[in-house]
């Protein structure tokens, strides 16, 4: 399995004995001593952009954000996360999954359960980077089969794909495929949303939502 993982954790200990599971497994991977360091590799092609970090560099890493006025969310927007917390924290969990981590595991699990989780949704991530959306045709290509959506499927893939900014509004959604926000209006767009990433490969998980705000397209993962 190619491509690099980024390993951020202060348990050294820990973290030799992923780093060790990982190369037996042929996944290659770089430790940094804090997760700003994840910005150097980002121009590297083979980067794949996936974190295992500790919930206390996690932590620290939005703490030093906040002190600069920078963006700490946006590393749950341009990596995939998978947190490792020393203890349980219920409210710190549902916090990271709200911002987007794709898993919150206890480091007192087996190490090889946490393992089979991470690999699992790295295959899944490798699969959906052979994924082609045609808006234009209204299809989906996914190995060598392609997937006919219709015309409201592809107009709102069209909106996500065209945007700039961080997710898209439910109201502006609604507005730009409607021309109306109401609550019918709502229905529709999560039974439109429901529907169209039965759809796709992997439960549609390119469309991803931000909780109580709206949705944006993972351009990672398409």
């Amino acid at each position: 399995m190619a491509g690099y993982i980024a390993l951020c954790d202060h348990n050294i200990e820990w973290q030799e004995k992923f780093l060790l599971k990982l190369s037996e497994l042929g996944i290659g991977a770089v430790c940094v001593e804090n997760i700003d360091e994840i910005e150097n590799y980002m121009a590297d092609r083979l980067f794949r952009r996936t974190v295992v970090c500790s919930l206390v560099e996690l932590n620290e890493y939005m703490e030093r954000c906040k002190k600069n006025g920078k963006r700490g969310e946006s590393i749950f927007e341009n990596n995939d996360v998978f947190v490792i917390s020393d203890k349980r924290d219920d409210e710190a969990e549902i916090n990271a999954i709200r911002a987007g981590c794709v898993d919150f595991q206890l480091r007192e699990r087996n190490i090889c359960v946490i393992l089979q989780r991470f690999v699992s949704q790295l295959e899944k991530k490798i699969q959906q980077e052979k994924m082609i959306i045609d808006i234009e045709n209204m299809s989906v290509k996914y190995n060598d089969i392609s997937i006919t959506i219709k015309d409201n499927e592809a107009k709102l893939l069209r909106l996500l794909a065209d945007s700039k900014e961080k997710y898209i509004s439910v109201e502006k959604l609604c507005e730009s495929l409607w021309e109306n926000s109401d609550k019918e209006a709502r229905v529709r767009l999560a039974s439109l949303i429901y529907r169209l990433r039965k759809k796709l490969p992997d439960g549609g998980k390119c469309i991803r939502s931000i909780y109580g705000k709206g949705y944006y397209l993972s351009k990672n993962e398409i």
